[in-house]
This record gives C-alpha cells, sequence and structure tokens, in this order.
C-alpha cells in the first residue's frame, strides 16, 4: 500500500471520529438545555402556585416546549443508533434516512428551545405587569412600631 492512500485512510477515520463526537454533543447540548429549563420552569411553577398565584398559559407552553425539546433530543438519540448500526452493516441508503432524521429532530429540539425561551420571556413579563405593586415595598421595608393599631 502506498503510504499517502494510508495517511489518506486514517485522516478519514480521524474526520469521521470527529463528526460523531460534534453529533453527540450536539444531541447532550439540545438534551441538556432542555431538560434543565423544562425543570426550572417546573419549579417556578410550584413556587408561584405555593404563593396561591396562578401560571399564565404562556409559561406552561413555554414547558410544554421543552418537553418537546426533550422528547426529539431523546428520539433522536435512538435515531442515531439505528443509523449507525445500519451503517455498520453496509446499508447506506436506511442509514441516510435515520441519520436524516436523527438531524432533523436535533433541529426540532433546539427549535423549541429557542420558542419555549421567547414564550417563557412573555409569560413571565405578563405575570409581573399583574403582581401587586405595593409587594417590593412592603417586603423590603419593615413596620415601625408607631404603625401598629390601637387595641
Amino acid at each position: 500500500m502506498h503510504p499517502n492512500l494510508r495517511r489518506i485512510q486514517l485522516a478519514g477515520i480521524e474526520s469521521f471520529k470527529s463528526v460523531i463526537d460534534i453529533a453527540k454533543a450536539a444531541l447532550n447540548t439540545a438534551l441538556i438545555v432542555n431538560g434543565g429549563s423544562a425543570v426550572a420552569m417546573l419549579a417556578f411553577c410550584g413556587a408561584v402556585i405555593s404563593k396561591d398565584r396562578s401560571v399564565t398559559p404562556m409559561i406552561v407552553i413555554a414547558m410544554g416546549m421543552f418537553a418537546l425539546g426533550v422528547l426529539s433530543a431523546a428520539l433522536a438519540s435512538g435515531f442515531a443508533y439505528f443509523a449507525q448500526h445500519r451503517e455498520h452493516w453496509g446499508n447506506e441508503a436506511g442509514s441516510s434516512r435515520w441519520r436524516t432524521a436523527c438531524i432533523t429532530l436535533v433541529a426540532v429540539s433546539y427549535g423549541a428551545f429557542a420558542i419555549g425561551c421567547a414564550t417563557a420571556g412573555v409569560g413571565l413579563c405578563s405575570m409581573s405587569s399583574q403582581a401587586p405593586t405595593n409587594a417590593a415595598t412592603s417586603i423590603a421595608t419593615p413596620q415601625s412600631p408607631t404603625s401598629t393599631p390601637n387595641h
């Protein structure tokens, strides 16, 4: 075998490994950002509800978008396995279809995250405009002893 041919083969193998690493990073990132956001929104909703306040529908929609992002990333992870399995057994056409589905699902996951963030922002703004105006001052300023009611 010619030395240059061997070098080209090794470069191709290393390039393929780097593509796999980048794909794994994209899948992990999609799963982590959406999962973390869904958990944060769930905790936020719990805190709001515990204070006898209602959560706006936009917050619920945002949580749903983050959940969709998690589901899409999880499905993409499974589809990546099928793509690799088909590739290993020499089924290039089958591998290509699974790979396309995987890439599409990762894109859906990132899109769901973006929409979830925008929706959460709108929901939080609408909640802050409904908050009582004197809530911050009553928490920040302690009552003086002279303002106690007379018995």
